[in-house]
């Protein structure tokens, strides 16, 4: 479990503060603001960027703990190239995401 948080957290940190600090500044932004379109944005942002790359039900199956334990072989490490890449990819398109939060934000009455 802790190379899967090193995958997804530890190593796409700074994409990851990137990401959060864009959906602090949109939310900041849309507080007390009309903009159904930044507010859509936002959850967006926040969907993509907080959802966990492996679902807890896979995550909790005999079959990945038994292969999280066993010596690192090519389908191992082609899951974790996998995740990694996929937090790396939500992390910008959150950020992305709530950029045009902020841009709607500012728009908005």
């Amino acid at each position: 479990m802790s190379r899967l948080f090193d995958l997804v957290v530890t190593e796409p940190l700074a994409e990851l503060q990137a990401a959060t600090h864009a959906i602090h500044a949109a939310d900041r932004a849309l507080r007390g603001r009309a903009s159904r379109q930044g507010a859509a944005l936002l959850a967006s942002a926040r969907k993509v960027a907080y959802t966990p790359v492996l679902p807890a039900v896979e995550a909790g199956s005999r079959q990945w703990l038994a292969a999280a334990g066993a010596p690192a072989d090519a389908q191992w490490e082609r899951l974790q190239a996998i995740w990694s890449e996929t937090a790396r990819n939500n992390y910008r398109r959150a950020r992305q995401l709530a950029e045009q939060a902020l841009v709607q934000a500012q728009a908005a009455p």
